[in-house]
């Protein structure tokens, strides 16, 4: 049985291969993945908003029989507070931990850093593993006032949970902790 052929050797100045074109479907599913999510979000949204609005007239909203255009079209009157509510919010905590992390970082703030580290860790968890039981079983706990807070505080201390642990894991990832920090990479920024 003969060996297979070596493809032959390429000159300095020829380029590298290209790797196989992408088909049509590929390139397809970049725009539709994405589509597909945000239509189903604004179409729960709209039905969660019409159902509610409806339901406390006494109408029942099955009786109208609204079309998935009048779903989505009501949507952004349920989503827009929460929405700039919670980008505001981010955009704070982001603010907050990246100037924290520009002032933690050096060799002469490495323990500094280490606790600020772990105290993040453990606070986010915490925040996590509290906000988690109170999110799923908000109905028998019954310390929570009505209204926004009932609906908000949950998932807010989730997202700020998750925020604090990821920050965590940053901080752990870009620095060494023992001797030196490791060279500012444009992947490792938050």
């Amino acid at each position: 049985m003969p060996a297979p052929e070596e493809p032959p050797p390429r000159s300095a100045t020829e380029p590298p291969p290209r790797p196989p074109k992408s088909g049509f479907l590929d390139k397809a599913a970049y725009i539709a993945a994405p589509g597909t999510v945000a239509i189903g979000l604004l179409y729960y949204f709209g039905n969660v908003y019409q159902r509610a609005y409806y339901t406390a007239l006494g109408v029942i909203p099955e009786d109208l029989q609204f079309s998935v255009q009048a779903m989505l079209a009501k949507s952004p009157d349920a989503i827009s507070l929460p929405l700039w509510f919670l980008l505001v919010c981010g955009l704070i905590v982001l603010l907050v931990l990246g100037w924290a992390g520009q002032t933690l970082s050096g060799p002469r703030h490495a323990a500094r850093r280490s606790k600020v580290i772990l105290w993040l860790q453990d606070s986010g968890l915490v925040l996590l593993l509290l906000g988690f039981p109170v999110f799923f079983w908000e109905k028998n706990l019954p310390t929570l006032p009505g209204g926004w807070a009932a609906q908000f505080v949950p998932a807010m201390l989730v997202a700020l949970g998750a925020t604090l642990a990821f920050f965590a894991v940053q901080l752990r990832l870009t620095h060494d902790g023992e001797t030196h920090d490791r060279p500012d990479r444009t992947g490792d920024r938050l």
